[in-house]
């Protein structure tokens, strides 16, 4: 049995070899839970707010720990987890806040904003979470101690806690999702398998009313070896007017290979020109990760059209007829152009096509 003054004086750092996600063992005595292994991703979603944080309903572990002062909290609350575990994020420092006193003295909250440094997703509020080290559990004499101030990346576990009404608070990540209580923490020694995502082309060029193929690439880290499964979501702006597949939509990967699927997007007519964005998802267990696909979608390029005026006419032998042709030509059509024109006689038995000569097209500006 570890005693209290000793869980005080270091933090709680127990190297325990990698499990299956879901069996990983606590490294806080005090925590009979066991952990599931996943990313600030996988806790907070990608469903953003007007701030740019992350939304309740988009989160992967809710409705999370329901008393964030509970020295106690449940494992998991209607059949979902609420203790996890998340490897190689960025602890920045932390701010010492929110005292209260207790029987045995007063207290204060340990709280960061720590962020994970392989996020793909441009909004940086998407790629991090609040976390706290709680003052009761303190008070308890449960808790770990406050981090040390290094550039080294750190392993986290604690439990999953929506604290309500900070969409507009900067310092939380303008979301409510947070770790609290955070129950243990250590310096990352060793490299946690993982994969990335990226794309290209960056960005993906579309004309209206044509697809376009972008190549995603899954890359192995850390000898990581599994499959890796693709999903997207499209912009509202042209949910419905762009179709997006991928193919294959599960891409399976040797340790410290890579593999690649292509993703098609189909536009129509009616899709409104501009930049927009497809997040790709990709998903193995536990873990996933967003890539942020930017789509500029531009207008066909400018063409000439043309009419006759009568468009056909009936002429007896050795008469004449004449006959208007217009040329529709845009604006910014490049200024020359050559046709040819033909007629075809109805009562030529070979219906062969006879030159009537060639139109040199000016385009005045």
């Amino acid at each position: 049995m570890i005693s209290t003054s000793l869980l005080l004086a270091y933090p709680v750092s127990v190297q325990g070899k990698t499990v299956a996600p879901g069996t990983l063992p606590s490294w806080n005595p005090a925590v009979s839970c066991t952990a599931r292994l996943t990313t600030i991703e996988g806790v907070i979603g990608n469903q953003v707010n007007a701030n740019g944080g992350s939304t309740y309903a988009g989160g992967g572990f809710q409705p999370g720990n329901p008393n964030k002062r509970s020295t106690s909290p449940p494992c998991s609350v209607n059949g979902n987890a609420t203790f996890v575990e998340i490897h190689g994020v960025v602890y920045p420092g932390y701010t010492i806040e929110d005292c209260a006193q207790y029987p045995n003295g007063s207290f204060c909250d340990t709280t960061a904003n720590v962020l994970d440094p392989n996020c793909a997703s441009s909004d940086v509020y998407l790629c991090r979470i609040h976390v706290e080290i709680d003052q009761a559990w303190k008070s308890a004499g449960i808790a770990p101690q406050n981090p040390p101030s290094t550039t080294q990346l750190f392993d986290i576990q604690g439990f999953v806690y929506w604290d309500c009404c900070h969409d507009n608070d900067q310092w939380h990540s303008y979301s409510g999702w947070e770790l609290h209580a955070l129950t243990a923490w250590r310096l990352s020694s060793s490299a946690t398998p993982d994969f990335s995502l990226a794309n290209s082309p960056q960005p993906l060029s579309v004309t209206q009313g044509l697809s376009s193929t972008d190549t995603i690439t899954v890359t192995s880290l850390d000898n990581f070896a599994g499959t890796v499964s693709l999903t997207t979501t499209i912009d509202p702006a042209i949910a419905n007017t762009t179709q997006v597949t991928v193919n294959p939509a599960n891409v399976s990967i040797a340790a410290g290979g890579s593999g690649t699927s292509l993703m098609t997007v189909q536009t129509s007519q009616s899709t409104p020109t501009g930049s927009y964005s497809i997040t790709v998802k990709g998903t193995s267990g536990y873990v996933w990760h967003p890539l942020t696909v930017t789509v500029v979608i531009s207008a066909p390029p400018p063409d000439f059209s043309i009419s006759a005026g009568p468009a056909s006419m009936s002429l007896g032998l050795g008469s004449s007829g004449t006959a208007t042709i217009t040329l529709h030509i845009p604006l910014f059509f490049p200024s020359h152009r050559s046709c040819s024109a033909f007629t075809r006689a109805h009562h030529d038995p070979e219906k062969r096509s006879r030159p009537l000569g060639n139109l040199v097209l000016i385009a005045e500006r």
